[in-house]
């Protein structure tokens, strides 16, 4: 998208935007910048490699020394593989159980990807992290429903430990657009005024785009393809407006989502980026260098 300049009265609005938006842009790259220094600070510290995981915090993609790497390994459980006892939280069945007294409880949160939780606590060998979700796809909703129960009673008793993550967001789901805002904009214009939208609204200005991708890319996003970044989830194009972000499927149909309702991001393993929004809807965008979408959907994170 070509810049514009904002002395130009006719380009005045957007130019305050831009220039909105480039201060938000600062303040990711002061995060970063914070981000590496504490990386630097605890490998001078701890004299050990690094490695980075899921864990994300917002745009930021947090690490953690490779000997605690193997703690954050998921423990997959059937819903009902849980008890809250008078004195602890037992999680598992069987001689695989995990007993975690309250007392040694560092936190309890709803991490990413949903529906995930993580527990740390504290033992005498320091403290150690554990994240736990549900064994089947097909118990995904009473999982949800038990991680609900355990962090109530968490929360009443403990709030300090807990941290809600995705509990605390509504579910948020693609909505069907009649094609990208610009398209419509020239379709209403061939049309003598009439809106392809069934409901009366303004045209949204798009502040960012991602082109479709050349075929030697579309090729090797293809074959980088696999849990973490499954094809059938990758755009064929993506536009940011100031309100909405529009997403062209490979079957040509047009989706949005409300920008407001964007919660998290985060690098999967093969390093495409994960946008999170509401509780569990996601958007994958495969690694472009340089790209103004992920650069304008960082800003808001």
């Amino acid at each position: 998208m070509a810049t514009q300049d904002p002395k130009n009265p006719k380009n005045r609005k957007t130019g305050k935007r831009l220039d909105a938006l480039s201060g938000r842009f600062a303040v990711t790259e002061e995060l970063e910048a914070w981000a590496a220094e504490q990386k630097a600070r605890r490998a001078r510290r701890d004299g050990s490699k690094f490695e980075t995981t899921e864990r994300s915090t917002g745009s930021m993609v947090l690490v953690v020394p490779s000997r605690e790497v193997e703690t954050l390994r998921p423990v997959e459980l059937r819903p009902e593989d849980y008890e809250l006892e008078p004195t602890g939280l037992r999680m598992g069945a069987g001689m695989h159980q995990l007993i975690f007294p309250f007392k040694t409880l560092v936190s309890v949160e709803a991490t990413d990807p949903y529906p995930t939780f993580e527990i740390e606590w504290r033992h005498m060998g320091g403290k150690t992290r554990r994240r736990f979700l549900a064994r089947f796809r097909s118990d995904e909703e009473a999982w949800v429903a038990s991680v609900e129960k355990i962090f109530a009673h968490l929360d009443e008793r403990f709030p300090h430990v807990v941290h809600r993550g995705w509990l605390d967001a509504q579910n948020t789901e693609w909505e069907p657009a009649a094609g990208f805002p610009d398209e419509r904009t020239l379709a209403d214009e061939k049309r003598g005024g009439y809106r392809l939208s069934a409901r009366d609204e303004p045209a949204e200005e798009v502040v960012a785009e991602r082109a479709s991708p050349e075929p030697l890319e579309a090729m090797m996003d293809w074959l980088s393809s696999g849990p973490d970044s499954p094809w059938r989830e990758h755009p064929n194009e993506v536009k940011v407006t100031v309100s909405h972000v529009y997403v062209r499927r490979r079957d040509d149909a047009v989706y949005r989502l409300p920008l407001s309702a964007l919660r998290g991001g985060r690098k999967n393993s093969t390093g495409d980026i994960v946008y999170v929004f509401g509780r569990r809807t996601r958007l994958l965008l495969p690694h472009r260098d340089g790209c103004p979408v992920v650069t304008a959907l960082n800003a808001l994170l």
